[in-house]
């Protein structure tokens, strides 16, 4: 979905804070983060930032050895 590529369809943007923001309305709703550490630190507080409910975000971590 999202690329660095110009490809028709896709999105040329990175998922940060602002882009959720724009792009999601409902923050009621769950979340399910799955990635490395450090990524899943970073989205979780957006989320938490943005009001979204904290019993509502899942977390899947990738363990990176």
């Amino acid at each position: 979905m999202f690329t660095r590529a110009n490809v028709p369809g896709y999105i040329e943007r990175g998922i940060e804070r602002d882009y959720l923001k724009d792009y999601i309305s409902d923050f009621s709703q769950q979340f399910y983060l799955c990635e490395k550490n450090e990524f899943v630190k970073i989205f979780a507080g957006y989320l938490e930032d943005l009001n979204a409910n904290t019993e509502s975000i899942f977390i899947a971590l990738q363990i990176i050895p």
